[in-house]
């Protein structure tokens, strides 16, 4: 089933954004901004097309009310990408080595910082204007390029505005956060969420989707069209294969290597689950409701403490993801450990992952 109406910079603000864009515009028409913001959530709550609308805002030159006219010779030029005063600044693609078409650096590079800087020290190409500059994914600028833009933080040109925009703050170097200031999204109230996305399109698995995306909507809204809820019954049959021994981990951990992000949090949720079941019983709120009768299956005979042991490797193994970390080899451990009841965990500590060995 196709989702269709994906947000464009005419929705923004989202319900979830209002407060955070009021704020904004109001000290952008006070000219008290910051000159760098850090704008910072989840994945999936609409940062980068909140920053991209508030760029648009900057530099337009008939404002109408909070909102950009959209018809300015400004607004024109950025609905094209042409306008000389924004630069946006991003993954850029690999060069085309065999097999690597389309592919994105893993990496914003100290040439593309330098580039930027360049052109922010140029003057306006409208008179007394100002140059507004988008990084995002902010946390995978690498050490030399965070360390270039710190001058630039410092004591940036007039009429400058830099719009950080991450995912993962807290991998941004401490003397880059500091000299921005904070804006965080938070996650809507569900209620919230469930209303904007039905407003989209009706499915009585939002709730689901929505508490598999921790309750950001535009990840919900994203993934609703990929045949998640397939793949996640048949994932979940899985593991109660894997328990009653009619299945191999080895093989169930065999999968494209794109395929495990999604995977891995699966078996997050499964397992918080399962947590919930046990601690508090089968009103808890939980994300994949209508496994109940599996999820109540597997936890019998399951320790608590083993299964808080168990959600703290899954945790690992998602940082992990980042590494050149095995991510077969993990997984299969990870589903072997499933396998067999948690019971080498039954003593282990919370934080069982500090012995988690990956190859």
């Amino acid at each position: 089933m196709e989702v269709s109406n994906l947000p464009t910079l005419q929705d923004i603000p989202l319900p979830w954004q209002q407060d955070i864009w009021r704020s904004l515009t109001a000290r952008l028409a006070a000219a008290k901004l910051p000159h760098a913001l850090l704008i910072s959530g989840e994945a999936g709550l609409g940062k980068t097309l909140l920053a991209t609308a508030f760029a648009r805002l900057a530099l337009c030159r008939s404002p109408v009310g909070d909102k950009a006219c959209g018809s300015c010779t400004s607004c024109s030029q950025f609905a094209a990408g042409t306008h000389a005063d924004f630069n946006r600044i991003e993954l850029e693609e690999r060069d085309g080595k065999a097999g690597e078409d389309g592919q994105l650096k893993s990496a914003i590079s100290v040439e593309q910082i330098r580039d930027l800087i360049g052109s922010l020290l140029l003057s306006s190409s409208r008179q007394g204007g100002r140059k507004v500059a988008l990084i995002e994914p902010a946390e995978l600028m690498s050490i030399s390029a965070a360390n270039s833009l710190l001058k630039t933080l410092e004591e940036p040109p007039a009429d400058t505005l830099l719009l950080l925009v991450t995912a993962a703050p807290g991998r941004l170097p401490a003397t880059v956060r500091s000299r921005c200031q904070s804006v965080a999204l938070a996650a809507p109230a569900t209620a919230v969420a469930l209303d904007w996305l039905n407003a989209r399109q009706r499915r009585e698995d939002w709730p689901t989707l929505l508490g598999f995306c921790g309750g950001a909507p535009l990840a919900a809204l994203d993934i609703a069209a990929t045949g998640i809820e397939e793949r996640r019954k048949a994932f979940f049959t899985a593991l109660a294969r894997l328990r009653s021994g009619e299945a191999n981990p080895v093989l169930l951990a065999v999968h494209p290597k794109d395929a495990y992000p999604e995977l891995l949090k699966l078996l997050w949720s499964f397992v918080s689950d399962l947590i919930l079941i046990q601690s508090a019983g089968t009103r808890a709120p939980l994300v994949n409701r209508d496994q109940l009768p599996l999820l109540q299956k597997a936890a019998e005979g399951i320790n608590l403490r083993s299964l808080y042991a168990y959600l703290d490797r899954i945790q690992a193994a998602i940082q992990a993801l980042d590494t050149s970390a095995n991510r077969e080899l993990a997984f299969s451990v990870l589903l072997s450990d499933w396998a067999t009841g948690l019971e080498e965990l039954n003593n282990a500590p919370l934080a069982a992952h500090t012995a988690w060995g990956w190859t």
